[in-house]
């Protein structure tokens, strides 16, 4: 029969097994320096149990965080390649190395998402790249066929307004010549007058002697002249106004009216010409009737004062040539401040198409300068897409996962014996 001797195995509190002392073979009560053996080498035990599991458990620990330093190692090199799609392990049994696992996970989400907006706004800066630079082609040849257009019209109006200026010269031309036919006219009014008061001095003298009757013949010779004079000045009023209608034909919807008052004028012409061909044939009948003797002097009288009356009429109609040609010079003082109005106005509308062909010479530069612009930004974003396609943002399923190292399994160490005993340990 054998006796059975136990102690308990603990560390700082920590139960780890019991040992047990079993040599005796006769039933005889241990001793207390068996009792002191059991317990020293319980303590022993203890601190061997506890050696050897701080040593097992700090492998685990080393090849643990080995493995946990492998699996960083090997993302940040995936990443270092620019492959943003490796997924980051979730936990870890350190927490320092859980930590950090976390803090990489926040990176990549981060460096994900700021990739994918780098992408997307090159994509977006390329596509409206070339679409600004499509839009500035477009504007830049508009501007070019606008600018084109703008000197077409200027040159178009500058020769409207050298037309213009040649009708207000020829406009000029004929108000000059309506002055003048005016002053004729005036002074052929006031040969009228004067040929009707000699008309009245024949009438008064015509009773006198023979005397009277030569002064009548010279008189008469006088009147001829003026009447030539006359008959000259309405050929040269009719000349003037068939002048004057001719530019007025040319002068279009705003020469009708110019028309009108010169056809007019010729009317008065020809009616003044044909009265001065009726005084004239009435002078030479005065002529040759003075020529005869006294006795006629009566009937003579009754001829001037036909004369008289036939003068009254021509200077009504001579007056009526002047009223027409005082308004023939005012409308063509009219026309010709009309003329020089326009030819202003079309000369700042000539610098003002030409201030819009320089402008729009110059925006077909600046739009060309922008096109230039965008196609240096639309290279540029090329460069940055073909940067950002390095990076691989698509998560990989299955594969290429990381997963952090798990715990490596240790024995147990074996039981513990005792000096010259048989002992044996149990936890």
């Amino acid at each position: 029969m054998q006796s059975l001797l136990a102690a308990p195995i603990t560390y700082q509190g920590r139960p780890l097994g019991n040992l047990y002392l079993s040599d005796k073979e006769e039933v005889i009560t241990f001793s207390g320096a068996d009792a002191q053996f059991v317990e020293s080498a319980s303590e022993a035990a203890a601190v061997l149990i506890n050696e050897k599991e701080f040593r097992i458990e700090n492998q685990r620990v080393r090849q643990r965080l080995r493995h946990e330093t492998e699996a960083i190692a090997s993302v940040l090199d995936r990443l270092a390649d620019g492959d943003l799609s490796v997924d980051i392990p979730q936990g870890s049994e350190d927490e320092d190395i859980a930590r950090v696992w976390d803090r990489l996970q926040g990176t990549v989400d981060n460096l994900r998402k700021m990739v994918g907006q780098v992408r997307e706004a090159a994509e977006s800066t390329s596509a409206s790249a070339s679409q600004i630079s499509a839009s500035s082609d477009q504007m830049a040849a508009s501007a070019e066929e606008q600018s084109a257009q703008a000197e077409e019209v200027a040159a178009a109006v500058e020769e409207l307004n050298q037309t213009i200026n040649e009708n207000a010269k020829s406009v000029q031309r004929t108000a000059e010549a309506a002055e003048t036919g005016g002053k004729e006219a005036r002074r052929g009014g006031e040969v009228f007058d004067k040929t009707a008061e000699k008309m009245k001095e024949i009438a008064e003298v015509v009773d006198r002697a023979a005397s009277t009757i030569e002064r009548l013949g010279e008189s008469s010779e006088e009147i001829g002249r003026v009447v030539d004079q006359i008959d000259e000045i309405a050929d040269q009023t009719n000349l003037l106004a068939l002048n004057a209608a001719i530019e007025a034909s040319r002068a279009g919807e705003e020469g009708k009216g110019f028309a009108v008052v010169a056809e007019e004028v010729r009317e008065l012409a020809e009616e003044a010409d044909a009265a001065t061909d009726e005084v004239a044939g009435i002078i030479e009948q005065v002529q040759s009737e003075a020529q005869e003797a006294v006795e006629r002097v009566r009937q003579g009288t009754e001829r001037v004062d036909e004369g008289l009356k036939l003068t009254d009429q021509a200077g009504d109609a001579l007056e009526a040539i002047v009223d027409s040609i005082e308004e023939v010079e005012e409308r063509a003082e009219e026309i010709a401040a009309a003329s020089e109005e326009q030819s202003t106005t079309s000369e700042e509308i000539a610098r003002s198409i030409q201030s819009i062909s320089t402008a729009a010479r110059e925006s077909a530069a600046g739009v060309t300068q922008v096109s230039g612009s965008a196609d240096e930004l639309d290279a540029l974003t090329e460069r940055l897409r073909r940067g950002i396609q390095q990076f691989n943002l698509e998560t990989e399923a299955g594969s290429g996962q990381t997963q952090p190292p798990g715990p490596t399994p240790q024995e147990r160490a074996p039981s513990h014996g005792g000096n010259g005993h048989h002992a044996t340990t149990a936890s």
